[in-house]
């Protein structure tokens, strides 16, 4: 599927500073839209289209690797969970690749259901549901057993929901010692929104939020995990020339590309605001 260009518009608001639940220090930036649930179906929907094809599981399948989490994440008796699985596309790779049990959280009815029907064929062998595989409800509400995933992940999630800390927290609980809890999304400490916010391709409504790299350490640091890897990467989303290549690469070896990875562990009991 051809991925439509970002619309870039002169009079598209630009994100305010703002707070941010819990009393971690605000270095996100405030979305400007009416936060309730029915918006952000309507505003995420026509976005997981965008996001959720096999250029994007190939993108993330390499930020999993470069993180050192998807050999784990393949080994025969592994359990992970995708937070924001969409319909289902990397789901239904670890399914094609691994000998682990894989499972998926997804808010909107309609790509759960495509999650569903996506992995059912490889668990037409087992007992295994595709409805107990893939639950959709709300983050705050789902229920997991604890200590009971090796890796828990989520790919431009993040930066959507109206509470982060709450992923964290619930990811932290759900993690068997020595898990890892994998964070892919924006980065507006980027060289590119650091240039110009307004244009920056990642400033959309229906980010909630848009994260840094030193708010997104803090967080997990203030919520008892140790960071084992980070990193960033991209910046011009299509590079067209040998200079937006190398920009690109740049970037990344400086720490500024626009999009920021970072794998953790849970070490330490979280620390008080």
């Amino acid at each position: 599927m051809k991925k439509p260009s970002p619309t870039r518009t002169a009079n598209r608001p630009k994100p305010k500073l703002g707070p941010l639940h819990g009393g971690v220090a605000p270095l996100f930036m405030v979305a400007q839209v009416p936060f309730n649930r029915d918006d952000a179906v309507k505003l995420n929907t026509p976005m997981i289209q965008i996001m959720d094809d096999s250029g994007n599981v190939g993108v993330l399948t390499m930020s999993l690797k470069e993180l050192g989490v998807w050999d784990r994440m393949l080994a025969p008796g592994a359990k992970c969970l995708e937070l924001g699985c969409g319909s289902g596309y990397q789901l239904e790779k670890l399914y094609g690749e691994g000998r682990g049990a894989y499972f998926g959280l997804e808010p909107i009815a309609s790509e759960a259901e495509k999650a569903r029907k996506r992995i059912a064929p490889f668990l037409a062998a087992s007992k295994a549901s595709p409805r107990d595989r893939v639950k959709h409800a709300p983050l705050e509400k789902v229920q997991w057993e604890r200590a009971s995933f090796d890796v828990v992940y989520s790919y431009h999630v993040f930066e959507h929901l109206e509470n982060p800390l709450v992923m964290v927290d619930r990811a932290r609980l759900w993690l068997k010692p020595g898990g890892i809890l994998v964070i892919i999304c924006p980065n507006v400490e980027g060289a590119l929104p650091r240039r110009d916010l307004s244009q920056w391709r990642q400033a959309l409504p229906s980010h909630r939020w848009l994260p840094g790299v030193s708010t997104v350490r803090r967080i997990l640091v203030e919520r008892g995990f140790r960071v084992l890897k980070s990193f960033t990467y991209g910046g011009h989303p299509a590079p067209r020339s040998l200079w937006q290549e190398w920009a690109n690469r740049t970037y990344k070896w400086r720490g500024l590309g626009d999009v920021l990875s970072f794998a953790a562990t849970p070490e330490n009991a979280p620390r008080k605001p």
